[in-house]
């Protein structure tokens, strides 16, 4: 999954920006970052946890980290 695939996965939740980490050969860590404009947009994405997307479950969490502009 890259970037624009790990936001049209969210689409329906309306992403502000969308980051799959990368190692420095250039291939996924197997997890990535979403950022959302508002609360609720973020509520509708963890409804997602457990899902499978590309026959994977991908897990859902919301960040502890910084949340500022």
């Amino acid at each position: 999954v890259n970037d624009e695939e790990l936001k049209k996965i969210f689409a329906e939740c309306n992403p502000k920006a969308a980051n799959v980490a990368v190692r420095r050969n250039g291939k996924s860590k197997g997890f990535g970052f979403v950022e959302f404009n508002n609360k609720e947009d973020q509520e509708k994405a963890l409804k997602l946890d457990n899902q499978k997307v590309g026959g994977r479950d991908i897990i859902v969490k919301a960040s502890t980290g910084y949340r500022g502009e």
